[in-house]
């Protein structure tokens, strides 16, 4: 294989894949194959014409998207180091590893975790996942799973090839264990988010020769799954502050997550936006036994002015439509609500109210005096947005920042409060 085109892939990958982390399923989670990150193959066979065309093409390409993002590169710059990339283009290159026979039994066992984690992932396997995962990793990605059975979809993978398995890392010292581990994948695979209850299809991808890196943990005789890194990962999305505050909070943080719980509709929402919208800064958790999921969202991410940050909960009941916006937020109200006025006419002055009908607007039990208090005296910029089980509350931003995250949660937690009541 040429090392020019195996270069071009990763450069490719980190640009013009940046910040995306994955179609559907990105950051740090499994059933991870969308948008992934492409590696030209030609181990098939193809004619030596063909191949020069390929190679003028991608140096094209390449240069084209190098000029594109020239003014981005400190913005878009990978999260892996320049060795991982390093030994990432040798391992591809690499026809034969001479592991020794500790470093065979790891490279086995990282694939079957591999394909194991794809299958138990789609089937929402979780006994299953947390056989082979650290107990860090597997609390993350449990949450993911049910943020996804909160929404009411599955992602399911299937055609799944293994084309290489790498180590990236020697085990020659194991007087180090426990040992951190890295391995390159190279697969194909379908990947597929569904309604769970009808199977309808809301997004497709087919990959070929798709790469990721999986960091584990070896302690000499178990390997747990630790950490997903693709190439495609973005640094610019990589918020220290949001880490540690999420980590303080005893919740889970991904700089650069995809749109798998992306709503389909909404106010900022539709089914186009969840196919092209771009999901960051990802922090989910249980807060007072409630799933809470908090993020920044870009519905068009060549548009930097169109970036919100999005609290979300999910509740057992269903609600028909209701909006709570400040005035002057001006976003499109769907044409078959009504506005209604409050009883509390200094609440009317500040915020819009609307409802999707009649009844709609007395069974949403959030907009009791206590909760709307809230939003008077903190004055907040916040839009509010109920469909079906799912509450949003999003507020246009310019940056993130954890002193909104942190406010969001507070508006969050009182209002699943009020709810519980």
């Amino acid at each position: 294989m040429n090392t020019f085109l195996i270069t071009v892939s990763l450069v490719l990958s980190l640009f013009g894949f940046a910040g995306g982390g994955g179609s559907d399923s990105g950051g740090d989670f499994g059933g991870d194959f969308g948008g992934g990150d492409f590696d030209f193959d030609f181990s098939d066979g193809v004619s030596g014409g063909t191949v020069e065309w390929i190679i003028f093409f991608a140096e094209l390409i390449f240069i084209v998207i190098v000029g594109a993002h020239e003014d981005h590169k400190k913005k878009k710059s990978s999260t892996l180091s320049a060795t991982d990339k390093a030994n990432a283009v040798s391992a591809l290159l690499d026809t034969d590893h001479h592991d020794t026979a500790r470093e065979k039994w790891i490279h086995e066992a990282a694939e079957k975790v591999f394909v194991d984690y794809q299958k138990d992932w789609s089937n929402f396997d979780f006994k299953n996942i947390q056989t082979y995962t650290t107990k860090d990793y597997y609390a993350h990605a449990s949450l993911m799973l049910q943020a996804l059975q909160a929404i009411g979809r599955k992602n399911v993978v299937s055609d799944l090839k293994v084309r290489k398995v790498c180590l990236l890392t020697k085990v020659e010292d194991t007087a180090t264990l426990p040992m951190e581990i890295s391995v390159l994948y190279k697969f194909d695979g379908s990947d597929w988010v569904v309604e769970a209850a009808t199977n309808k299809t809301l997004n497709y991808d087919k990959v070929y020769g798709a790469t990721e890196i999986w960091q584990f943990v070896y302690d000499g005789k178990t390997l747990k799954l630790a950490k997903i890194k693709q190439l495609s990962e973005s640094a610019s999305h990589l918020v220290e502050s949001l880490k540690a505050f999420a980590r303080d909070h005893k919740l889970y943080y991904s700089p650069d997550w995809g749109r798998l719980a992306l709503p389909a509709k909404g106010l900022i929402f539709n089914s186009d936006c969840f196919k092209v919208a771009d999901v960051n800064n990802h922090i989910i958790g249980q807060w007072k036994n409630c799933l809470v999921q908090m993020y920044t969202y870009s519905p068009t991410p060549n548009m930097p002015d169109l970036y919100f940050l999005v609290g979300q909960i999910n509740v057992s009941k269903k609600y028909e439509g209701v909006i709570v916006e400040p005035h002057g937020t001006n976003l499109k109200i769907p044409k078959n609500y009504q506005k209604y006025e409050m009883e509390w006419g200094e609440f009317n002055d500040r915020y819009d109210v609307y409802a999707a009908s009649k009844d709609a607007l007395p069974a949403f039990e959030l907009l009791n005096p206590a909760f709307m208090s809230i939003l008077y005296d903190k004055n907040l910029s916040y839009t509010l947005e109920v469909t079906g089980n799912t509450i949003y509350i999003f507020a246009q931003i310019e940056t993130a920042n954890e002193k909104d995250y942190a406010k969001l949660l507070e508006i969050l937690s009182k209002a699943y409060s009020e709810l519980k009541m």
